[in-house]
């Protein structure tokens, strides 16, 4: 049996400082035009701690059979998240040249502290987002050496954050948009 352990501390900051103006026309049913103003004035300075600490074990608990398993505990104090990831996975030899595979476990991605969404008036992180995976697979060398492995994959996702997208006109890439009036 082998064990295996580690960590990763950091200290992070960001700084946003966001202004943001518009006044355009807009159209309205029955070639009816009205004024459209918005703004944005966002600062903030959010800064926190990241911290992850895992511990694996590894053990054959009969010949050509490996286990193993491990628990992952996760925190972002900016966005106010705290996670433990359980995982585990096994390996069963056939014989020396051929091995399958299998594993799963919860994976959490908290959002990066300098990734808020400040153009869409955000003032608050997004809880992390979860991905539970799962995988089987085979391999096997040949006697020329060669090595073929084909794997099988499946990533559950959810608690997925908010995504913006401009519903408008999706092929406006110029900051004026082509249905403004001039």
């Amino acid at each position: 049996m082998s064990v295996r352990t580690g960590f990763d501390l950091k200290q992070l900051n960001a700084e946003y400082d966001y202004t943001y103006s518009l006044r355009d026309v807009r159209a309205k049913s029955a070639d009816e035009f009205v004024d459209f103003a918005n703004a944005v004035d966002l600062h903030r300075d959010p800064s926190g701690q990241r911290t992850a600490v895992y511990l694996s074990t590894r053990f054959n608990p009969i010949p050509r059979l490996y286990l193993e398993t491990g628990l992952r505990h996760d925190r972002a104090t900016w966005a106010d998240d705290n996670f433990w990831s359980p995982r585990a996975s096994l390996a069963y030899s056939f014989t020396p040249r051929t091995t399958a595979r299998a594993g799963w476990g919860y994976y959490y991605q908290s959002q990066f502290i300098n990734n808020l969404d400040v153009n869409h008036e955000a003032t608050q992180f997004n809880p992390a987002e979860l991905s539970k995976h799962y995988v089987v697979g085979v391999e096997h060398t040949f006697g020329s050496g060669v090595n073929l492995r084909l794997d099988a994959y499946a990533k559950d996702i959810s608690r997925i954050s908010d995504a913006y997208q401009n519903l408008r006109d999706p092929w406006e890439v110029s900051p004026k948009p082509a249905t403004t009036r001039s």
